[in-house]
């Protein structure tokens, strides 16, 4: 008897059993059984932005959203999720810090585009980089390494350059949503 032709299906089933739901049904056609997969297909009622939108349409009313990888960030982009919470201010160690996360696209969720969006956060992160460039900049530059290692033996220098620093405001960019609104 010659070995049965497999199907993509069995041969997922037998690469990873667990990859997916798999469901056959048998079907006689013609004399003979012939083994049929059945789609898998998930349907999930919920609104999932996080914030229910006044006047949104009832559940009974609202229409299955059709998702695929290719779909997935227009999806995300209509359903527009979204995060309002309170953490603990660990910068400042004192108080609490609201968090407000609006997500559009898959990328919104890595984690330096959420830092991104917390103010304090992102100050804190540009000025990671200012010190990240300056240490590659006094790598380079012997007469510069000098120069900052002489100031940081200065304590009068260091305390004039942490009141100049405090009144420097921050640099702030704002995250990519809001310049995209701000355009005509």
């Amino acid at each position: 008897m010659p070995p049965k032709k497999m199907s993509i299906h069995d041969l997922i089933k037998i690469a990873n059993p667990d990859l997916r739901v798999n469901i056959f049904y048998e079907v006689k056609t013609g004399g003979s059984m012939v083994r049929k997969v059945l789609p898998f297909q998930v349907g999930v009622i919920a609104d999932l932005s996080g914030k229910p939108k006044p006047g949104a349409p009832g559940l009974e009313k609202r229409q299955f959203v059709d998702i695929n990888a290719e779909r997935f960030d227009k999806v995300l982009k209509g359903i527009s999720p979204e995060l309002d919470f309170m953490v603990p201010n660990t910068l400042e160690q004192k108080g609490e810090l609201g968090v407000q996360l609006t997500f559009s696209k898959m990328a919104d969720f890595e984690p330096a585009q959420v830092v991104q969006k917390v103010k304090p956060l992102r100050i804190l992160f540009e000025k990671r980089q200012y010190y990240s460039s300056l240490l590659a900049k006094a790598s380079s530059n012997p007469q510069l390494a000098a120069q900052l290692e002489d100031m940081l033996k200065n304590t009068d220098v260091l305390q004039e350059l942490a009141k100049e620093a405090s009144t420097i405001p921050p640099r702030v960019h704002k995250p990519e949503t809001e310049k995209q609104e701000e355009a005509p």
